[in-house]
Formats: structure tokens, C-alpha cells, sequence
């Protein structure tokens, strides 16, 4: 039960858009007409609880207008969408949002969907120095064996330092999944890639420069043989491509060098 809805029976005012009954019919997307009926109240204040939920964040009004945009029955604008989402976030005089659950979950959906945090900051009209603050002072409670404060109790840093954490690793694991789709498909320039990248100690450097020529290491060269006879690819062929990636790795060194 909603505090909205123990708040109003003290006060002896329950909207009937609060009943469980109405709000899974907005749910469903039944016709204004029938959910009026069914509330006992005219469709002209089923229309206007739907009206006042796209323009506030009053409740029940704002949960019952998502509900229906969401059943697919009425069609929102993008104003009125936006209204309503920003109607989530609890503000500051100064407009910039308050840190709650709600905001955790903004945050952590935008991380995932790999955009940069000061990104994000700049989308939700928060500061970047507010957002880094926050998470250090989860990362302290997280680490902090003294702290025993739940996931819900407020202010939540150490859960927004956790969901955003998590939230970091899941563009990087689905761009390695689709790297290593790449491999078993037999791209062996991925393979390359990979190697290069996760065993940079054996498979960095597989080349020495001897004055201004280039050439293979003996081990290496036993590599290239290897993948091209298991790939069916001609070694002399595979080589030219490993020397080649190893000049242009060598330049964008020099140059970043320099």
C-alpha cells in the first residue's frame, strides 16, 4: 500500500484511481468508458486523472496515465512523456536532481547503454563534481566495515556506487561476446586483435627491426604457420598482414611518442 494512498484515508479522501481494480484496468487498456463504470465516476474524470498524470507528478494520476500510454491505448507526446519522467526525480531550488532510488535507476540504464557519465550528468541536469562525489562516498560506505546501512535507507550512495559498477561491466562484456563471436567465426584478424590485446606479453611485439628491414621472429613465424594450416590460409599471405599490423602499431607509437 502506497503512503499517497494511507495519507488519504486519514484524511477520509481515497481517489478511486488509487483502487488496484482501476489502475489494472488502465493496465490493460479497457476503454475510458468501462473503467469509468467500473470506478463508479463520470468518463470525464477518468479523462481528467489522465490529464492531470501527463502534466504532474501527483499520484495516483501520474501512475495510471503511464500505465495507459504503456498499454499501447492512448499515444503520449514526447512532451508529455518527458514531463512525466522528469515528475520521477525529486529536485533541488536549484533544479538539479536529489539522489534516490528512482535516480540510481536512471543513471544505472544509461550506463549500460554505454554512455559516459559526465554524458549522463549533462542529460539528467545534474553536476559532474555531485555525481563523482556521490559515488566516492559510496565507494567509503561499501568499503567501510562499520557502515550497515541497507540498500533502501537514505541517502543510498554505497547503492548507486554498486549499480553503476555493475552497470560499467555490461557494455564491455558484450562488446568481448561479440568480439569472440568473431573468432569462432574464424575471423582471425579478431583473433589477432585479442591476442594482441590480452596477452601482450607474448603476442605485442612479435616482430624485431633490424636496421630499417622488418622482420619475423623464428616463434612467431611458427604461429603464422600454424593458424594458416589449421584456417587454410596461405602463410606467406597471413604474414604480410602480421608484419603489416606490426608497422602500423610501430608508427602510432612513434607517433604518439613524439
Amino acid at each position: 500500500m502506497s503512503s499517497y494512498y494511507i495519507d488519504t484515508m486519514a484524511k477520509g479522501r481515497v481517489s478511486k484511481a488509487e483502487d488496484p481494480v482501476v489502475q489494472n484496468l488502465f493496465a490493460q487498456g479497457s476503454p475510458i468508458a468501462h473503467i469509468a463504470q467500473v470506478a463508479g465516476v463520470s468518463k470525464e474524470t477518468v479523462q481528467g486523472w489522465l490529464d492531470k498524470g501527463a502534466k504532474t507528478k501527483d499520484e495516483p494520476y501520474r501512475t495510471v496515465f503511464l500505465s495507459y500510454v504503456e498499454s499501447g491505448a492512448i499515444t503520449a507526446t514526447a512532451q508529455e512523456l518527458d514531463a512525466a519522467e522528469e515528475a520521477l526525480l525529486p529536485v533541488r531550488q536549484d533544479r538539479s536532481p536529489l539522489l534516490n532510488h528512482d535516480l540510481i535507476y536512471r543513471i544505472a540504464e544509461l550506463v549500460r547503454e554505454g554512455h559516459h557519465l559526465t554524458t549522463i550528468c549533462r542529460h539528467i541536469g545534474l553536476g559532474d563534481h555531485m555525481l563523482q562525489n556521490w559515488i566516492e562516498k559510496g565507494r567509503q560506505e561499501f568499503d567501510d566495515d562499520e557502515n550497515h546501512k541497507s540498500y533502501q535507507d537514505l541517502p543510498p550512495y554505497w547503492p548507486l556506487y554498486v549499480e553503476i559498477e555493475a552497470a560499467k561491466a555490461e557494455p564491455e562484456m558484450a562488446a568481448v561476446s561479440t568480439w569472440m563471436s568473431a573468432i569462432r567465426a574464424g575471423d582471425f584478424r579478431a583473433a589477432k586483435e585479442f591476442l594482441m590485446m590480452r596477452y601482450p606479453e607474448r603476442w605485442k611485439q612479435p616482430a624485431q627491426h633490424v636496421g630499417a628491414e622488418l622482420r619475423i621472429s623464428v616463434d612467431m613465424k611458427q604461429k603464422i604457420e600454424h593458424v594458416a594450416a589449421r584456417e587454410g590460409l596461405d602463410p606467406g599471405e597471413l604474414e604480410a598482414e602480421v608484419v603489416e599490423l606490426v608497422k602500423q602499431a610501430d608508427g602510432s607509437y612513434a607517433k604518439a611518442e613524439t
